[in-house]
């Protein structure tokens, strides 16, 4: 009985997460403006697309067959780490299980509880008991965000100036504002602001670009699926989410060299490359990510490390002397990637996909025969 009960709670928990995961599709479609007749967007539906991804992914030029679905991200990949994906949700638990490779990891300070810093995971970190204030200008730069979300939500980047003056996202907060904002990031993580490599942030300097390295794991070991940097805009600000309105360019893995970046405007439905930032002027196009075969052979290194979760999109900041993590996710944003090159064309993450259930038998298969064997995604052990 206690057995027939288990399985009875396990399936029920199944259709209250595939309802709320199916029902975060209906409302991003509903509130979609994208530029597709409604009469076109059925058969989108049906193979699990949104009508925005047949503008960002150009389906009157490319196959839809090489895609992989929006269903199936929100839905399905979610599932791949299970039951261990709790591990990327927090980041807590998330820094605790890569404590062997803390030397990638930017300084957790600890949370923030009635304005002062308690301790994370019951160790104190030199800042336990200072107020918020305190911290602040002893660091001069923080970062607050929730420990648990991602897609930038809730992120805010704090700065001491040297007048004393406060800034949170780049603004002036004076003692009711902040009092404000601390009640709000009640909870929330406090860690160390990292500085990002001068190439980088030559890019788009007000926020933090970050690199996307997707991990997947199969017999033949762990390989790297794809690599993007996102960058920031004055729209995206304080981060560099792609959902924010930032950009996404495709890195080489070989090389480490930046291709052009692709920018989605939602509200207009239009897609957009660029070869240079289209505010700070900077080439993008051509430019090389420092320390790239340090950053890969790393990040290859520390997923080898994590045999219970064969499916990560690491999150790192390149800085002058190499690089730090900033978080892991269990089911990664696909349209940052797919943009510039579909997934299901390649044939090792095809099948990686397909045997975690994410796509049928025969998913991209025809369409891939063609291109597959030239690996769109130069993928490296």
């Amino acid at each position: 009985m206690r057995q027939f009960l288990g399985k009875c709670v396990h399936h029920a928990a199944w259709h209250a997460h595939l309802i709320e995961h199916a029902w975060s599709l209906v409302e991003k479609e509903l509130q979609s403006p994208a530029a597709i007749p409604w009469p076109s967007r059925p058969g989108l539906w049906r193979r699990g697309f949104l009508s925005e991804a047949a503008v960002i992914y150009r389906f009157g030029d490319n196959d839809l067959r090489l895609y992989l679905s929006d269903y199936a991200r929100v839905v399905k990949t979610c599932m791949i780490d299970d039951p261990y994906g709790v591990l990327l949700d927090d980041k807590l638990l998330f820094a605790q299980i890569l404590r062997d490779h803390a030397v990638y990891l930017p300084n957790i300070f600890g949370t923030l509880a009635k304005g002062r810093i308690v301790a994370a995971n019951g160790e104190g970190s030199g800042a336990t008991g200072l107020r918020l204030p305190e911290l602040l200008h002893r660091e001069r730069d923080l970062v607050l965000k929730p420990v648990s979300g991602g897609g930038g939500r809730g992120v805010t980047v704090w700065h001491a100036d040297d007048g004393g003056i406060i800034r949170v996202n780049g603004r002036a907060a004076d003692e009711t504002e902040l009092r404000r904002l601390e009640a709000d990031c009640e909870g929330y993580l406090v860690s160390e602001y990292v500085q990002q490599h001068p190439t980088i942030a030559a890019l788009y300097p007000a926020t933090t670009n970050t690199v996307r390295i997707v991990t997947m794991r199969d017999d033949d070991g762990v390989f790297i699926a794809a690599t993007i940097l996102r960058i920031g805009c004055e729209r995206s600000r304080p981060t560099d989410n792609w959902s924010r309105g930032g950009m996404t360019t495709a890195i080489d893995l070989t090389s480490g060299r930046l291709g052009q970046a692709a920018s989605y405007s939602a509200d207009e439905s239009h897609l957009a490359w660029h070869v240079c930032h289209p505010e700070s002027g900077a080439r993008i196009e051509g430019t090389m990510i420092p320390h790239w075969q340090e950053v890969t052979d790393a990040i290859l290194d520390v997923a080898r490390s994590l045999p219970f979760l064969p499916y990560i999109g690491w999150d790192v900041v390149v800085t002058e002397d190499g690089f730090r993590i900033l978080e892991g996710n269990k089911y990664t944003d696909v349209q940052i990637l797919q943009v510039h090159r579909p997934l299901l064309a390649d044939d090792r993450i095809r099948a990686f996909y397909r045997r975690h259930g994410v796509i049928g038998r025969m998913s991209g298969e025809a369409a891939g025969q063609g291109q597959a064997r030239g690996r769109i995604w130069a993928t490296r052990k």
